[in-house]
């Protein structure tokens, strides 16, 4: 039985046919199973960890708007905010591309590990996401990917305000 692939390269899921490979045939698919999951949660650790070096680099950006009370003159206090707001905004592109690039790598992963399951005799992650979504509708779940492209937005709209007001204090001083 072979298992289509969607890899343009690649005829099937599997390398070869498991009357070809052998008695150990299950066992080695199991464990090559095990390899792959394995490294999606490491992408998944590597996106958690994006995600809270996003929001301390926000922060942190932030937190530079205290430093611009005390310099000298409106202008230099605006062209300080406007470079604050600069890379605050910067910061939320390339992290906005950051997570994405890592919702496509973990949906190719998916893809994947579904076609894995066809040669298992349980498909727990093909069943996981089947429910959910078919759930999603009644119960307004969000994807993670979803929620980290909103936490950018917010983040750039809030730089973005941020450089407006200051524009609006500049123009009234």
């Amino acid at each position: 039985m072979e298992h289509k692939c969607e890899c343009e390269h690649a005829r099937s899921v599997s390398s070869v046919e498991a009357s070809a490979y052998g008695d150990r045939y299950k066992d080695h698919v199991l464990e090559q199973y095990k390899v792959f999951l394995e490294g999606m949660e490491k992408n998944s650790e590597r996106r958690r960890t994006v995600l809270q070096f996003f929001i301390g680099a926000n922060t942190a950006i932030f937190a530079l708007v205290g430093f611009t009370f005390d310099l000298g003159s409106p202008l230099t206090k605006l062209m300080a905010r406007l470079a604050i707001a600069a890379a605050g905004v910067v910061v939320c592109i390339i992290f906005f591309y950051l997570f994405r690039s890592h919702k496509q790598l973990s949906s190719a992963k998916f893809r994947v590990i579904e076609q894995i399951e066809e040669l298992l005799p349980l498909k727990p992650y093909s069943c996981e996401w089947s429910i959910l979504k078919k759930n999603t509708e009644k119960t307004g779940y969000l994807s993670s990917s979803k929620l980290e492209a909103l936490l950018t937005l917010i983040f750039g709209a809030g730089f973005l305000m941020f450089a407006a007001l200051s524009y609006c204090a500049y123009r009234l001083s």
